[in-house]
């Protein structure tokens, strides 16, 4: 943002004269150092999101310990039911 910020209120004069003032080299300095931040956390996170896909890939393949065709996922609201809390966990429970 901060670019973008001295980009929009730039010195007309000075840049048109060509002048070289220190006040431009901090900026250009403060610029470089901005970009160089920028390119090092954009190859870190794609560093990261390439572990990420690759750790996919590998759970796909690993062995859950179990036969996935003969599990069955149950989901149970036993407040549609009419179960308060207490008769609720009561019921799970046996």
């Amino acid at each position: 943002m901060l670019p973008a910020l001295q980009a929009s209120r730039p010195e007309l004069v000075p840049a048109l004269k060509g002048d070289s003032a220190i006040g431009g080299y901090r900026r250009s300095r403060l610029r470089n150092m901005l970009v160089a931040t920028q390119m090092a956390l954009s190859f870190v996170l794609l560093v990261a999101a390439g572990l990420v896909l690759r750790s996919l890939q590998q759970l796909q393949h690993m062995n859950p310990g179990f036969e996935r065709e003969h599990a069955v996922e149950v989901s149970l609201d036993l407040g549609m039911q009419g179960y308060d809390v207490a008769r609720g966990r009561e019921f799970i429970r046996n």
